[in-house]
């Protein structure tokens, strides 16, 4: 499991398989990761969908992710899952440096 603290960048549309029997919606999050950002992508699937509902881009959330891999025509594919989501007000994101540099060297 992995812990991921960012701003909401894009909330995608619920898409259905099946004939409606399997949801999912992908939301993508930038993270500060030690001083340099990284854009992820989460997959929401059945019931995470349910926390994903009232998000809007640009809302600061911590969430918690797990890795699942699957092998389709010999290739490997690895995507991380949702598996709980909670926002936080933006007075509680950590200052950033404000030195200009992109490098911590």
């Amino acid at each position: 499991m992995t812990d991921l603290t960012g701003e909401v960048l894009e909330i995608g549309q619920v898409e259905s398989f099946k004939k409606g029997a399997f949801k999912k919606r992908y939301i993508v999050i930038d993270v500060d990761y030690k001083k340099f950002n990284q854009t992820v992508c989460l997959k929401a699937t059945q019931q995470a969908i349910a926390m994903t509902d009232d998000l809007e881009v640009g809302d600061l959330i911590n969430c918690v992710s797990y890795p699942k891999s699957h092998q389709y025509n010999g290739k490997w594919y690895t995507e991380l899952h949702l598996s709980a989501l909670t926002k936080k007000s933006k007075s509680d994101q950590p200052p950033k440096d404000e030195t200009g540099e992109d490098t911590p060297f």
